[in-house]
């Protein structure tokens, strides 16, 4: 994010904007080990049970779960950070 109207340049921004996205690209990745991995599981399961047809559909809802919990817990630990850093909350003295 860029405060201003000045436009900041240079090998060093990118150099650090080039860290960020892979340092993004791999959070990612990671988060999705899970979920890939019970995709698969899900997936064979189902195409075994009820056919191709209906596999993919149960497979991706089974996936999307465990993304959603997985965003869950994040927001949840995060507010936990936020809340024991809040400025407001200090006294005072």
């Amino acid at each position: 994010m860029q405060i201003g109207r000045e436009r900041v340049g240079g090998i060093e921004v990118l150099g650090q904007r080039l860290i960020f996205m892979l340092g993004s690209v791999l959070v990612f990745a990671f988060a999705l080990v899970p979920s890939a991995a019970l995709f698969g599981l899900a997936f064979f399961l189902a195409k075994v049970l009820v056919g191709m047809i209906a596999a993919v559909p149960l497979a991706a809802v089974a996936a999307a779960i465990v993304l959603a919990a997985e965003a869950a817990l994040a927001i949840w630990w995060m507010g936990r950070l936020f809340e024991r850093f809040d400025l407001s909350a200090e006294s005072a003295s």
